[in-house]
């Protein structure tokens, strides 16, 4: 294996395990959230639980992308990776959404 094979291989790895700190942290977070949604009122609880729907869909989309695309090839991660961060982009657009619509309905009135 050449150097930059190496080098290619563990800038694959690092980028990789970013990203599964991120899903981490949003794992963390949504936790944190059910909490808060089982302790809040009924009418607060039905949107909180909503939320926390929406979250982990898009959590659930960011494992699968990001599963596929650390089974891809080294070759194929070349040819997948602008649209993998692209979808990325999405998913974590799509998350901060979701979650400041949590953070305001968290907020008391």
């Amino acid at each position: 294996m050449t150097d930059e094979t190496q080098q290619a291989q563990a800038k694959r790895r690092e980028y990789f395990e970013k990203m599964e700190a991120q899903l981490k942290t949003w794992e963390a977070e949504l936790n944190k959230w059910d909490v808060k949604a089982q302790a809040a009122e009924a009418d607060a609880r039905a949107t909180l639980e909503k939320n926390t729907v929406e979250l982990r869909r898009n959590l659930a989309q960011a494992r699968e992308r990001l599963d596929k695309a650390q089974a891809s090839s080294e070759v194929a991660w070349g040819d997948m990776r602008s649209g993998f961060e692209q979808a990325w982009t999405n998913v974590s657009a799509a998350w901060k959404k979701a979650a400041s619509r949590f953070d305001e309905t968290d907020k008391p009135s």
